[in-house]
């Protein structure tokens, strides 16, 4: 029967920025491998030193001695490697930030590095379709367990348990194969795709003053300040104080960047879009100008389930319009939202258009669509209402709706909605599945981010800012949320 002990450390840094680290003391380094991982020796017993990794805060790191014997742990390190205690030198990993192992496995490159105080990096660099990508494949909290007279070893997991020592004044990695043959090398420069990890499971807290702090898993304060608000945007962090906005990377470095007015995080990729001033800009991860090779070409997203579309098209025959749609696909998805579909209503999607007799056309997005996506694993959801625009035959266009035309007699809501929007408008560009650049009387915006017509000049929509010029000469941008920013 196993005899197990629990046991307790002395926590050097708990609560103040830095690595946590742990003091033991109950028992004597023996030696470490990566299968038995660290043995300890104790009353001329030996003993495995087991421990966990916390996922969330709420979880303690805890640690535990589990009783063994010579003989099991000869057979357990038959063919291992052996480090002895006697063997491991005094190294300040403190200076573990600097350092970067690389393994190579057939065609594929793998690095792990300190990314900060608290995670290890697992980057892998291979080639998919001919075409080279680097990405994070993991990231992992690390601690350090200090045994007195300068020897100390780091503790991550990264699938399994594994280790970073210093083996007579050597780094080494002990990890499965084949990262244990990793090269050792300082890192010099990190490139912004070096960095493009996560951010991990850190959590914000509210103190008694209502100002907020970034805590990582160990309860640390890791960017060591306080502000009045954080806003998590993966791999970025963004903080408010006193109406100041600074952003943070995934190795909670601040970023050189002043007057930030607004941002946008472009999803999937590490890109930062932001007016700074009164200039738009896309930045890296290190808060330079972002250029081709900060992050990956292209984000393989087969693992998403397919988005939640149907078949979508209206024809013209004898001037009258029909929708034609797999109808039964818009009842399928009504559990998405009652906003997204025609939740209440009981008629076939598929069928006559009415109160269209004014129209010469009556399109969705564009000639070529035919099919309407209702939802997406990519954070989309079809908004309410769906809209349609319709070429009246005088060449003006209205916008319109899908409900209010397949219904002959619609309900006063749906009337309303209808009646309220853009009507008689001299140009309609469609945007995306839904918005709208309109154009009336000299004037424009993009529908329905903005819905007064009021821009005298309108610039593409860029992402998510748009630069405008108002009637009275003023200047500014506008983003994707309906915020209007007027130069300073």
């Amino acid at each position: 029967m196993k005899s197990i002990f629990y046991i307790s450390f002395a926590v050097l840094s708990s609560f103040c920025l830095g690595q946590q680290t742990f003091q033991f003391t109950d028992g004597e380094l023996e030696y470490v491998t990566k299968k038995t991982g660290i043995i300890i020796k104790k009353d001329n017993e030996y003993y495995q030193l087991q421990l966990n990794f916390p996922s969330k805060i709420s979880e303690k790191v805890n640690f535990k001695l589990e009783k063994t014997s010579l003989e099991i742990l000869k057979s357990e390190t038959e063919g291992e490697t052996i480090f002895y205690a006697s063997d491991i030198s005094s190294y300040d990993f403190n200076k573990i930030k600097n350092v970067m192992f690389t393994a190579k496995e057939d065609d594929e490159i793998h690095r792990f590095f300190a990314l900060n105080n608290e995670s290890i990096i697992h980057s892998r660099t291979d080639f998919y379709f001919d075409k080279k990508r680097t990405y994070p494949e993991s990231q992992s909290y690390y601690f350090i367990i200090d045994f007195g007279n300068g020897k100390k070893i780091l503790c991550f997991e990264n699938y399994t348990t594994s280790f970073i020592i210093s083996h007579k004044n050597k780094l080494t990695l002990l990890h499965n194969s084949p990262y244990d043959k990793s090269k050792v090398s300082k890192i010099g420069k990190l490139k912004a795709i070096d960095i493009n990890g996560g951010i991990g499971n850190y959590i914000t807290d509210t103190l008694a003053d209502k100002k907020i702090i970034y805590k990582n898993v160990f309860g640390q304060n890791v960017l060591n300040d306080s502000f009045d608000s954080i806003c998590i945007k993966s791999p970025f962090i963004v903080t408010y104080q006193n109406n100041k906005i600074n952003i943070y990377n995934s190795r909670l470095q601040k970023l050189p960047l002043k007057n930030v007015r607004a941002f946008y995080v472009e999803k999937y990729f590490p890109i930062l879009q932001i007016l700074q001033k009164n200039k738009v800009r896309k930045i890296n991860l290190l808060g330079k100008n972002y250029k081709r090779g900060d992050g990956p070409d292209f984000v393989d997203l087969s693992y998403m389930f397919p988005d939640r579309e149907v078949e979508f098209k209206i024809i013209k025959k004898n001037d009258d319009f029909y929708m034609k749609s797999n109808g039964d696909d818009f009842d399928k998805y009504r559990w998405i939202s009652k906003d997204t579909t025609f939740y209440n209503y009981e008629h076939k999607v598929t069928g006559k258009l009415y109160h269209a007799a004014q129209y010469d056309s009556i399109r969705y997005f564009d000639d070529f669509m035919e099919t309407m996506t209702l939802y997406s694993e990519a954070d989309y959801k079809k908004s309410y209402p769906i809209l349609l625009y319709c070429k009246l035959k005088n060449g003006k266009y209205d916008l319109s709706t899908i409900e209010y035309l397949l219904l002959e007699n619609p309900p006063e809501n749906i009337i309303r909605i209808n009646n309220e929007l853009p009507k008689n408008l001299d140009q309609v560009i469609p945007i995306d599945q839904d918005t709208y650049r309109i154009e009336k009387d000299g004037l424009s915006t993009y529908y329905p981010i903005i819905k007064e017509i009021k821009y005298k000049k309108l610039g593409v929509l860029d992402r998510n800012f748009a630069r405008f010029t108002l009637p009275n000469g003023q200047k500014g941008w506008l983003d994707k949320e309906g915020n209007e920013y007027l130069d300073e």
